[in-house]
């Protein structure tokens, strides 16, 4: 039995056949005096379903907060259903009331010019079709996040904020000379140790960089994190050898494990 089985099983205890609901519904209802959704971006139907059996929308009593961002759904391939909460998003007031919105504009993650290079990216590239909403200055992030002034004695490099963009030429000879797919993963093979390779660089720097450059957080090899897919990450595992003769100590060990992976 796996989570898909769980859901509908749950649907068969909720509802009647005649699709109203049980008393088991009921009785649960009872129990929650509010319901709170977290992630409601990649809610589907069928957990829609369940919510509403056993909240207490039925009563009139609306029960369920929903926490989202609609931008951040990623698992239509799940059967997620984004329109539900755009649904939500143009139907509901900004003033109080049963039905109502509570837009978060700001980002406490990240300085300002991390936010100014993702937002000059995405209101270029996201529309209403491409993702669900188009990406204006009310789905823009803006600064939040109060960092502490650098100290005088801060170098040039400690002052510098600026984003990195790495490009690798993948029309190259050499690549165009091999069959597809070993040009594909060598390309990701390539891409894998740039990455390695500017994280080391990056990381002897930032792993004796001083709390107060950083806003009172310490930062390390760990504050790093890849965005891959499993065969990008197993391409950085595989060339990491390539790396070893860097003057670093510690290296496979200790360096590898603490790095965070977001897959897709």
């Amino acid at each position: 039995m796996d989570f898909n089985d769980l859901e509908h099983l749950a649907l068969q205890v909720l509802y009647r056949d005649s699709g109203e609901l049980s008393e088991t519904a009921d009785d649960l209802a009872r129990q929650f005096d509010e319901i709170l959704v977290d992630e409601y971006q990649d809610s589907n139907l069928v957990q829609e379903a369940i919510l509403t059996a056993v909240s207490r929308v039925h009563e009139g009593i609306r029960n369920i907060f929903m926490v989202g961002d609609v931008k951040q759904s990623i698992y239509r391939f799940r059967l997620a259903r984004p329109e539900l909460f755009m649904e939500k998003y143009d139907t509901y007031t900004r003033e109080d009331s049963q039905f109502q919105k509570i837009e978060l504009h700001q980002n406490f993650r990240s300085r300002p010019q991390v936010l100014e290079s993702t937002n000059d990216v995405f209101f270029k590239i996201m529309t209403e079709k491409l993702g669900s909403v188009a990406y204006t200055e009310d789905a823009a992030l803006h600064p939040g996040a109060g960092y502490e002034p650098l100290p005088e004695s801060a170098s040039e490099e400690e002052r510098d904020f600026s984003t990195e963009l790495l490009l690798i030429n993948t029309k190259d000879s050499i690549l165009e000379e091999l069959d597809d797919d070993s040009a594909d993963y060598t390309r990701q093979e390539l891409e894998a140790r740039m990455i390695g390779m500017r994280i080391r660089e990056k990381g002897v720097w930032y792993g004796i960089k001083k709390k107060e450059l950083t806003g009172g957080r310490s930062t390390g090899i760990s504050s790093f994190c890849c965005e891959a897919s499993p065969a990008g990450r197993k391409a950085l595992w595989r060339r990491w050898d390539i790396w070893e003769s860097l003057p670093l100590p510690n290296r496979r060990q200790d360096i590898l494990p603490p790095l965070r992976w977001r897959r897709y």
